[in-house]
Formats: structure tokens, sequence, C-alpha cells
């Protein structure tokens, strides 16, 4: 694992409350056409590497954005729940997973909907990550 996405990605799948509120898996960019419901599906925003004076520290500044869908509000609502327990506990702190260091991870827009084309509930939340390798 060398990247701050694969650690997210590990961390909600090691997650015992995500794995219980997405049977559907967590997923990049698109949902598979046959995938089970609720399921989660990730998106990178942006990717900054941060730089020092004398070069690349190594630290990134990942914005991703995070996507719960179901087929009813209350499974879709607890997932988003699910996924934000995961990823922002109180107190924070850095954590290692596999080759990264998270230095912080930051909420931020969380937004609702409904999707008439699919029938599903949506729940997406977008989520600083500060981090990089060990």
């Amino acid at each position: 694992m060398a990247t701050i996405e694969e650690a997210i990605i590990s961390l909600l799948e090691s997650d015992a409350a995500v794995a219980a509120a997405a049977p559907g898996g967590v997923w990049p960019s698109v949902l598979p056409p046959a995938v089970e419901f609720p399921a989660l599906r990730f998106l990178t925003v942006s990717d900054l590497a941060v730089m020092a004076s004398d070069g690349p520290s190594g630290t990134h500044r990942v914005r991703m954005q995070l996507d719960a869908y179901g087929p009813t509000w209350p499974e879709t609502s607890t997932l988003a729940t699910a996924v934000f327990a995961a990823l922002c506990p109180f107190p924070a702190a850095r954590r290692v997973v596999g080759s990264v260091v998270i230095d912080g991870i930051v909420p931020e827009l969380g937004r609702s909907g409904y999707e008439t084309n699919t029938t599903l509930y949506s729940y997406s939340r977008d989520f600083i990550v500060w981090g990089g390798l060990v």
C-alpha cells in the first residue's frame, strides 16, 4: 500500500460498522453494474504535493469525495454515519496504515440526494486527508 487513497480504503474496509452497512463494498470512481446496495464509491478530487523550501516534503493534501448509495434513506444514512466515524474518530490521532501515515482527516461538505434514474438515495461528503509515506 503506497497511496493515501489505498490507506483510506483499507481503513474503511477494515471497519466493522462500514463493512456491515456496505454489503456492496467500496469502489473507486464507478459502481459496478450489478453491485449490491448499500455501497460506497470514492473519488479523488485533488492531490496536492506539499512543497518545502528545498523541494517536495513528502506530505500530500488529498481531497476525497465519498458517496454512500442505498435503496432507502435509513440504510444510506447509516452507511454515511459509519464512514464519518471510521475516518474522523475523536480524539483525532495520527494513524499508520501499511506504509502510509495519515496525519489528519478533516470532514468538509456533506450533501444528500435522491437519484430518480436509479431510485437510490445518496449521501456525499468530502474529506481532506493529510499524509504521506512512513
